[in-house]
């Protein structure tokens, strides 16, 4: 797939989502880290991918997650 891909990891049991690089090792192209499940993961979500990053943004801001949803700080979208 092309290199600009991103995706929303949604987490309404904190009411926070993030947009993530494809190849942010958080995201790991919508699957997560390798070892991440549990009760608390049960209700998350990846979504996506979104070639373009102003969409996955938008679709962050459409979610309303609270004001603490916005771009990974790791891979910094």
């Amino acid at each position: 797939m092309a290199e600009g891909r991103y995706w929303i990891y949604d987490d309404p049991a904190t009411n926070r989502a993030k947009v993530h690089r494809h190849d942010c090792g958080f995201c790991n192209d919508g699957i997560g880290r390798k070892g991440e499940y549990g009760p608390r993961l049960m209700n998350d979500e990846w979504i996506g991918p979104f070639l373009d990053r102003k969409i996955a943004f938008y679709v962050l801001d459409y979610l309303g997650r609270g004001r603490d949803s916005r771009g990974c700080g790791h891979c910094k979208p």
